[in-house]
């Protein structure tokens, strides 16, 4: 269902958007955001709550309105018009399925009252209900049907009406986790298959993960880093980007001649990319540590906890000045590890990083 009519980059330019809290102090939810999507991609908007995402989404769908910049569409500035004369669509975490309609109705119920042809609509909803696997189940109504069920349905009314960009306001969150992993794969092949902008709005790391082509985080109102999962997994550019995408260890030090010294660490052959200088901040991922055997000795650390996690070890440990490592390991050495004990970390420093 690929409908290469009217594709369009979206640009979000110098958007700012404030609120009022309680006390009637003002609230930055949008700080300047600026992000460009080109046609077809598929971009997560991650961050905790209140970070602004959602505030984002619903400005670009016309339900709150921007208090400076633009958002152009194609060539038009969409925050000028109302809600319904922009070409986008939103899927909320609810679905908003009319309870009394059978699924085929719901889909068709929106395509009716923008007057067009009976013959076209049929085949619309044909047509969406192939594309999200659910022709067979036509005639059922929400009650008659399981949540990701339910999902796809709200998916397959939004996506008839043919938008250029489809907006997702954590879609997922009310399902059980096997349910979301499932929903995920469905996303990524729908998305696939219509060529649709998808916008996705979510505070899962790992939902985030599995399903942007790019990932923009959110912090206080503010865009703080745009990327690939790759590029945002392996190269954060800030301290809060690296320990909320993912697990980290950020240590704070000095560097002289490759040498890392803090936080009761000393790490040898830095990268060369982090230059010398003191209050470093290197950030290491858990699974460039290892235990008992490997280079790059960092030297002894105490084992504060030790957690199963089927596939892999997580050890928590401690170091002199009492800074915590997190490593991941493989499941092999638990016979020789015990909680209060010493054991010799190694560190691939080739995998260090650095942020502000």
């Amino acid at each position: 269902m690929v409908d290469d009519s009217g594709w369009a980059d979206l640009v979000i330019s110098g958007v700012s958007k404030s609120f009022r809290d309680p006390k009637g102090a003002e609230v930055k939810a949008l700080a300047e955001v600026s992000l460009n999507i080109p046609s077809g991609e598929f971009v997560v908007l991650l961050g905790p709550s209140g970070c602004g995402k959602t505030t984002l989404l619903r400005s670009i769908a016309g339900f709150e309105k921007i208090e400076a910049g633009f958002i152009n569409l194609g060539g038009t500035r969409i925050d000028l018009l109302p809600p319904h004369k922009r070409p986008v669509n939103t899927v909320f975490q609810s679905y908003a399925l009319f309870p009394h309609m059978t699924v085929a109705e719901n889909i068709s119920f929106g395509l009716e009252n923008e007057k067009i042809d009976k013959r076209e609509i049929k085949s619309r909803v044909a047509e969406v209900l192939e594309l999200v696997e659910m022709s067979e189940l036509a005639e059922r109504k929400p009650s008659q049907m399981s949540g990701g069920q339910q999902q796809r349905a709200a998916l397959a009314r939004a996506l008839a009406k043919k938008p250029k960009v489809l907006l997702l306001d954590e879609p997922l969150a009310a399902l059980d986790l096997k349910l979301r992993k499932t929903m995920q794969v469905e996303l990524k092949r729908i998305h696939r298959a219509t060529g649709t902008t998808f916008l996705f709005v979510t505070h899962d790391q790992n939902e985030a993960m599995a399903l942007g082509d790019r990932i923009a985080v959110f912090n206080s109102g503010e865009l703080v880093q745009v990327g690939t999962p790759f590029e945002i997994y392996t190269a954060p550019t800030t301290e809060f980007v690296a320990n909320f995408i993912g697990e980290s260890t950020v240590l704070t030090g000095s560097i002289d001649s490759r040498i890392f010294t803090g936080d009761g660490l000393k790490i040898q052959q830095i990268p060369n990319q982090i230059t010398d200088g003191s209050a470093k901040k290197i950030i290491i991922r858990p699974e460039a540590f290892s235990l008992l055997s490997g280079k790059g000795s960092v030297g002894e650390m105490r084992i504060k906890e030790i957690i199963f996690a089927g596939d892999a070890l997580e050890v928590l440990l401690s170091s002199s000045t009492g800074h915590e490592v997190k490593v991941k390991s493989d499941v092999s050495i638990l016979p020789q590890l015990n909680v209060g004990s010493d054991v010799e970390l190694f560190v691939d420093a080739t995998q260090i990083g650095q942020v502000n």
